[in-house]
């Protein structure tokens, strides 16, 4: 039997645009659009290529982000986990409420620190050097 087109499941790609930022020695990354299924991998690369060239103090402003689906909150716990071996800290902030909600169901807020505006991310920082 063949199967007929537009049989099965369909996923939509989504990009998302990521902007970099530095605040003295912590890089700040600005995603917007959703983070998900379509754009995970591409996210993941960009998070991890600076985490493996030495990033060590991050700072993910969520400000533009509208949506994060459960592949999303991979891409947190991996980088965490790579940045605690390295010394290093990441930091969420600027939240919607609506994802905030994703990451406090998950718990994922007991491993990540999330903060509520960049400036309190960058003082929390700031208090860890």
């Amino acid at each position: 039997m063949t199967p007929r087109p537009g049989a099965g499941r369909d996923f939509e790609l989504t990009d998302i645009a990521v902007t970099e930022e530095r605040d003295h020695d912590v890089l700040v990354l600005l995603p917007a659009g959703s983070l998900d299924s379509g754009n995970v991998h591409k996210f993941e690369s960009i998070v991890m290529a600076h985490v493996n060239n030495g990033e060590r103090r991050l700072i993910v402003d969520f400000s533009g982000l509208n949506f994060v689906s459960s592949a999303g909150l991979r891409v947190f716990i991996i980088a965490a986990r790579a940045l605690q071996a390295r010394m290093g800290q990441i930091i969420l902030c600027s939240m919607k409420n609506h994802v905030e909600d994703v990451f406090r169901v998950s718990g994922i807020y007991r491993v990540i620190t999330i903060k509520e505006s960049r400036a309190a991310a960058l003082a929390a920082l700031a208090a860890l050097a």
